[in-house]
């Protein structure tokens, strides 16, 4: 019996400790490692949505850039040009040249720049005095005019309107070289210019324009003469108007236009000594405009 018990327990403690049969199992299936998504990782999405922007690059942009898109015309003019005063004593017109540039800036700024000079054959015929004895008044009348401004584009319908506003100088002289007598204007003071601009056709690669250009300005004039024997000055205020239109067309970035300019100039009484007093003097210029223009 002791021995039938010790038997059992043998067994019993055997059976515990034996190992339990291994169950069929399937193979794992080996799966990928996964991307370590550092921080300059392309493959995180959500990274990719928090990265911060890139910085600007630092320093100065190039000069150029500023003024981009930067129009450019040049323009040659025909025409001719009026000197009459109010005693009557210079009243003349004679034939003349002109040429103008014009800078227009990206960003609204621009200048405008005109140079003129008549035949030499203003007054022919007639005399004055030369602050010592008569001779001939022969004379031609050159001048030039800057106009830095700022540029403001309106719409109206289907007309754009650009509005130029700035400060003129102009200086303009009437040179008798025969007799040696010079009179000169130098004038400063604001000035505007509207040029109401409309589109006639429109193609893939260019258009025409239809445009007017209205523009007054206003100042003061100093007045100089100068004379065999003397020379005098004085100063007179200046006030001016013109008006013109034409047509511009496009391709690409150049740029052609056809012009017709008027702008007249009055000045105010002055007193002198070779002359007295000689009342109001009016210069006119007008002049058919051909131009020529890129835009960088």
């Amino acid at each position: 019996m002791h021995e039938q018990r010790t038997l059992n327990e043998v067994l019993a403690h055997a059976t515990t400790r034996a190992p339990a049969p291994a169950l069929a199992q399937e193979p794992a299936t080996k799966l990928p490692p996964k991307p370590v998504q550092g921080p300059d990782s392309e493959q995180s999405p959500s990274h990719t949505a928090q990265r911060p922007p890139e910085r600007a690059v630092e320093g100065l942009r190039p000069f150029r850039l500023r003024w981009q898109p930067l129009k450019v015309t040049l323009n040659y003019g025909v025409g001719d040009i009026m000197v009459r005063s109010d005693d009557g004593r210079l009243n003349d017109r004679t034939g003349a040249m002109f040429a103008r540039a014009m800078l227009d800036g990206g960003h609204g700024a621009g200048l405008h720049a005109e140079w003129w000079n008549s035949d030499a054959n203003l007054f022919s015929g007639k005399f004055m005095s030369d602050g010592v004895a008569p001779n001939v008044t022969d004379a031609e009348l050159g001048g030039v005019d800057l106009f830095p401004h700022a540029r403001f584009e309106y719409q109206y319908g289907d007309w754009n309107v650009p509005v130029r506003i700035g400060l003129f100088a102009d200086w303009q002289q009437l040179d008798h070289q025969q007799a040696r007598v010079e009179r000169e204007w130098l004038s400063f003071g604001p000035r505007i210019l509207v040029e109401p601009t409309q589109m006639l056709l429109q193609s893939d690669t260019g258009s025409l324009h239809l445009f007017a250009r209205i523009g007054v300005d206003i100042g003061a004039a100093w007045f100089s003469e100068e004379f065999r024997n003397g020379d005098d000055k004085d100063m007179t205020p200046r006030w001016a108007g013109e008006i013109g239109g034409g047509l511009r067309g496009t391709y690409g970035a150049w740029h052609a236009e056809l012009s017709y300019r008027l702008h007249h100039t009055t000045y105010g009484e002055t007193q002198g000594d070779l002359f007295g007093n000689p009342g109001r003097t009016e210069l006119q210029r007008q002049q058919v405009f051909f131009g020529i223009g890129y835009t960088y």
